[in-house]
């Protein structure tokens, strides 16, 4: 049960993505006045999502959790997969097969052991980005958030705390939160200046498309990855030097997801792509050869929706000089598109943020409140970014030896017979920092130390 603030904000979240439809409703819980403005109409969107078993436990904390398992699908096993070299049998562990774009063969694979993800105490799911979206819009809205779509912001002041709507429009607030991206009107204030993009060597677009069951059921190899009667769908990584492509089905096997990511500077229909971040690109445009079933996979999809990576740098500060714009998501610490971690950061933060304004019984202790939620998340988003980056550089190496001694990682890997408590322990290692991390644990140790020390000092 969420506390209730003993004053109550009228906040206004700016932007109705994931992150800002999350912070919305566990504010409203949390006893606050919430409208959340979003300039698109529908805020359709097509694109896979991974959610991680740091998400799953809030959402099922917020009691949502009897929703996102309907919609999604745990990965905890696979369908037979064949490729020129090694066959993957059914597992009852989560399995990433490993393949190479180049040729198709089969690097290896990658399982979380059961007895890890019983430490970690919550599933990995595989849902659609739009599921879910719906999920916390129909919460938000049942929490009594007022949510007004298609609704442009075209300038954001501080004192006081007010937006002006494209329709000439001043909506008044006492908070302002930022979750309309990097490249939001909200960061911009923040940041007293427009946000440049930063120079990246990474430099990338992903496409995605949605097939349906249908059309893969008239190619056995392609129909069963779909398939999730053993336990769970598989979740394929093809890789090749400086560009991968992941694939899973989502809504109970019933659509497949592709997800391409492609150097910028290596497609051949558009050498400077505009910064939009969602273009349709037809397939024949896009010039890739490769692993027959990626080809197969890819030919299935008329056309694919680019999303194109701008690298960001993070600001300087999340709340502005008036302590009255707060920034979360996005706009806080931008990261790479359609990757693990893309919606449980923005999600913790929402848990964060909404906990600490549940214990809101003055203004005075607003600053302070803000300044606590930046030293919970930086250094947590920080950590997260860097291992994302990490693990894609190792997915884009060149041939060579670094490659080599990957791919020989992979194998063993999947040569391995049993895991012993060392094996165990190792992996744990590796997921218990992101998996294992628990966004209310970090929130009330915070408070504990530094909250309600303060709380004392202030008291008469």
């Amino acid at each position: 049960m969420t506390s209730k603030a003993s004053l109550k904000l009228r906040i206004l979240v700016v932007g109705g993505g994931i992150t800002g439809l999350a912070a919305a409703l566990k504010l409203a819980r949390a006893g606050h006045n919430v409208r959340v403005i979003e300039k698109s109409r529908t805020r359709k969107k097509v694109c896979g999502l991974r959610v991680p078993p740091n998400l799953t436990r809030i959402l099922d904390e917020w009691g949502l959790g009897e929703e996102i398992s309907r919609y999604g699908s745990t990965t905890t096993g696979s369908e037979c997969f064949s490729s020129s070299v090694f066959q993957i049998q059914n597992s009852n562990h989560s399995l990433t097969p490993f393949i190479s774009v180049d040729t198709g063969d089969f690097l290896g694979h990658f399982t979380w052991q059961e007895a890890v993800m019983d430490e970690v105490g919550a599933p990995f799911l595989l849902m659609h980005y739009q599921d879910l979206h719906n999920i916390l819009y129909q919460a938000a809205s049942s929490a009594g958030v007022h949510i007004s779509l298609g609704t442009p912001v075209i300038q954001v002041e501080t004192h006081p705390p007010r937006v002006r709507l494209a329709t000439g429009e001043v909506i008044r607030a006492d908070l302002i939160v930022g979750a309309d991206g990097s490249d939001g009107i909200t960061r911009e204030v923040v940041e007293g200046c427009k946000v440049e993009d930063a120079v990246d060597e990474m430099s990338f677009s992903v496409y995605i498309a949605a097939i349906s069951r249908e059309q893969l059921k008239k190619d056995p190899d392609l129909d069963a990855f779909t398939r999730t009667e053993c336990g769970g769908p598989q979740c394929p990584l093809w890789m090749k030097t400086s560009s991968h492509a992941i694939a899973f089905a989502v809504r109970g096997g019933s659509e497949y997801m592709v997800h391409l990511f492609w150097p910028d500077d290596l497609r051949n229909h558009n050498a400077n792509p505009p910064r939009t971040l969602d273009v349709a690109i037809t397939r024949e445009k896009l010039g890739i050869t490769g692993d027959s079933k990626l080809m197969r996979l890819l030919d299935l999809c008329p056309t694919l929706q680019r999303r194109r990576y701008t690298r960001k740098g993070a600001p300087s500060n999340w709340t502005d000089s008036s302590g009255r714009i707060v920034l979360m998501g996005e706009a806080a610490h931008p990261s790479f598109p359609c990757i693990t971690h893309s919606a449980s950061l923005h999600v913790e933060d929402a848990e964060v943020f909404g906990w600490l304004l549940s214990r809101l019984h003055n203004m005075e202790q607003l600053p302070h409140l803000l300044g606590g939620f930046e030293d919970i998340r930086e250094e947590r988003c920080r950590a997260v970014h860097e291992k994302e980056r990490m693990g894609m550089q190792m997915m884009w190496l060149p041939p060579g030896p670094q490659r080599d001694a990957r791919d020989h990682m992979f194998r063993a890997m999947m040569l391995r017979e049993g895991w012993d408590e060392e094996d165990l322990r190792m992996q744990w290692e590796e997921v218990g920092q992101t998996f294992g991390y628990n966004a209310q644990e970090a929130v009330e140790d915070w408070w504990v130390s530094w909250g309600m020390l303060r709380e004392r000092n202030l008291k008469p």
